[in-house]
């Protein structure tokens, strides 16, 4: 101000048994710290810190509040640790808060937040933004105060742009008279904007949040506070050139920006660049309602994000945290520590992956061999099945043609026969009806026809071996003429030798097909039980073949996928981080050979005695 330093006022003068309550302590920087010890101790003042160490570290040195807690513990003054958690009004979640600070167990720790709905999946960042943009501004309008942290500065200017684009399209802020703030972005009347440095002429601190009333004509803009309870809150007047280079919206911050504040409800976007005291502060602003955003394909894609965000401290805690941070690491090197198990791993997925590699080859190979081999049958299948109809169509065609005569043959013999029978019918019937004196001549008739009617059937049978029925229901009868003659004609056709002879060659047919057959099957067996190696022949036919050779075969490249993607993922971690997803690996494994040896105890428990002593069936002796 170009006046004389005086001293400070009186009002503001230490005297001796005073104290200095430093707030947000966890964010003294060591330089800050010296000075302001320096002052206490020339004027006999105390200094007291209060805060939370596992929120955000100081800009600059830090470890302020480790060391002081260190120091006064060791020297007999009194260091009070406060565990109780009044803010949130779900009691659950507070105690949720308390794990995520101790970030222990993160794994468990992101299931039971997902579960009872403080996490969000997406599937990209414009999503995130667009959805912690739709939940800000609707808190922005409403009675209701909400906190959105980001992880750097540049993804809060984003945010910003994207939440005051909807307020300006609902009609909630003026985008006519405006002027520009430190970060670029516009703003009019009805924006919420933070100031950035203190300036006691204009009476402003720095991150103090503001609602804007107006923007003048020569770009002052006229603010109320948005923080205050009172019903007529104080206004300021800042000036263009202050707004321009300490003040931009406020709608979303950085963790930075928004420790200390308690909000009705508080969206954090988890990013790369987001560490464990971010998440930490970002996700306890909320009093009702908390909700961590990520940007991931899968929610095990997210909890990965979640476990390595929770592993990330950039914090400087002093001299000696960092010495006993190095310590850890360094133990991780010696022969039985983290190192080794990492190194045990990898080299057992490695050896995994070549054998599954193999098994895949030698599984597709065997399934190509049996799809060659079922081709090969097929064709010689279907050989012998063209040359057994060419010898059943050739005997028929034989056959009906040695049929054809005999059976024209068979009629003129067999309705001689019947004319035959039919005139001794008659004769007989005029024989009995004739009167004396034409009886003698009768009887003749009679006698003559019986002679022909034998003689006809002796025909008939010498000829055929059998006579066409007679009577007035031989035309309908199995035996009629028609009938008859075709049975007997067919008869005397097998008899002829082309007609055996092509008999003969339908039956060779039949039988080279039913050895083909026989000779695949056993084919078939003998190549399945090479290639899995088993001797059960009904196991052979009815389970294995090409479709478990393939079955195996991919079994195996999914097994040996799946073996990349670990390695892939051990190799991209943090030696600490790998061993945690490798011991929980090992234990999701443990759990399901526990619960499978369960499942196969209670099924054996459940077979009748007498069955579990003498099994029966073709299954007998298989092991799946």
């Amino acid at each position: 101000t170009g006046k004389t330093y005086g001293g400070p006022p009186v009002w503001a003068r230490l005297a001796r048994g005073e104290r200095i309550v430093v707030d947000e302590a966890g964010m003294l920087d060591q330089d800050s710290a010296i000075a302001l010890f320096t002052l206490a101790g020339d004027t006999a003042a105390t200094v007291a810190l209060v805060g939370d160490r596992a929120q955000l570290p100081a800009v600059g040195r830090g470890g302020v509040l480790d060391m002081a807690a260190a120091l006064a513990a060791g020297s007999g003054r009194t260091v009070f640790d406060m565990d109780s958690v009044h803010r949130f009004t779900d009691p659950i979640y507070a105690d949720l808060t308390l794990r995520l600070r101790a970030g222990d167990n993160p794994t468990h720790l992101f299931d039971r937040l997902y579960g009872r709905g403080h996490v969000r999946l997406h599937t990209n960042t414009d999503d995130a933004h667009e959805a912690i943009a739709a939940a800000t501004t609707a808190a922005v309008e409403s009675t209701r105060t909400v906190a959105a942290t980001v992880a750097t500065n540049e993804e809060a200017r984003s945010l910003n742009d994207r939440i005051r684009t909807q307020r300006v399209a609902r009609g909630d802020v003026d985008d006519t008279a405006t002027v520009s703030g430190n970060d670029e972005l516009p703003i009019g009347a009805g924006d919420v904007i933070t100031t950035r440095k203190n300036d006691s002429t204009l009476g402003v601190a720095n991150r103090q949040t503001w609602t804007v009333q107006s923007i003048g004509d020569d770009g002052t803009v006229w603010a109320v506070d948005a923080a205050s309870l009172r019903r007529h809150p104080r206004s300021v007047a800042l000036p263009s050139s202050y707004v321009a280079d300490h003040a931009h919206l406020a709608y979303a911050a950085t963790a930075y920006g928004v420790q200390g504040v308690t909000t009705t409800s508080a969206h954090t976007l988890l990013s790369e660049a987001l560490d464990a005291s971010g998440v930490y502060v970002g996700m306890t602003r909320g009093r009702d309602a908390n909700v961590l955003h990520i940007v991931a394909d899968t929610l095990d894609e997210a909890r990965e994000h979640f476990i390595d965000a929770l592993q990330l401290d950039r914090a400087d805690r002093g001299l000696q945290a960092a010495t006993s941070g190095v310590q850890v690491a360094v133990a991780g090197l010696v022969a039985e520590g983290p190192v080794k198990m990492v190194n045990d791993e990898r080299a057992r997925l490695v050896e995994a992956i070549a054998k599954a590699d193999r098994e895949t080859v030698r599984w597709e190979h065997a399934a190509g061999l049996l799809v060659s081999q079922a081709k090969i049958h097929e064709r010689k299948e279907e050989s012998g099945r063209a040359a057994l109809a060419t010898a059943e169509a050739h005997s028929a065609a034989v056959l009906d043609d040695a049929v054809q005569p005999l059976r024209a043959q068979a009629i003129v013999d067999g309705q001689a026969y019947l004319d035959a029978q039919i005139r001794q019918d008659a004769a007989w019937e005029a024989n009995r009806s004739t009167g004396r004196l034409g009886r003698r001549a009768a009887q003749r008739r009679l006698d003559t026809a019986q002679v022909g009617t034998h003689d006809a059937r002796a025909t008939v049978l010498n000829g055929w071996g059998s006579a066409p029925a007679t009577g007035r229901w031989a035309a309908t009868t199995r035996d009629g003429l028609e009938a008859w003659a075709a049975r007997v004609a067919h008869q005397r056709a097998e008899a002829q030798p082309v007609v055996a002879s092509a008999n003969t060659d339908v039956a060779r047919a039949d039988e080279a097909l039913k050895q083909t057959r026989w000779r695949h099957r056993a084919e078939t067996e003998d190549l399945t039980q090479r290639i899995y190696g088993r001797r059960d022949a009904y196991y052979v036919r009815t389970v294995s073949g090409v479709h478990g050779a393939r079955a195996r075969a991919q079994r195996w490249r999914q097994y040996a996928d799946a073996a990349r993607a670990d390695l892939t993922r051990i190799e991209s971690l943090p030696i600490g981080r790998a061993v945690q997803l490798i011991e929980s690996a090992r234990a999701q494994a443990l759990q399901v050979e526990v619960d499978r040896t369960a499942a196969n105890h209670r099924a054996r428990l459940s077979v009748p005695t007498d069955r579990r002593i003498r099994p029966t069936g073709p299954d007998v002796g298989r092991s799946m």
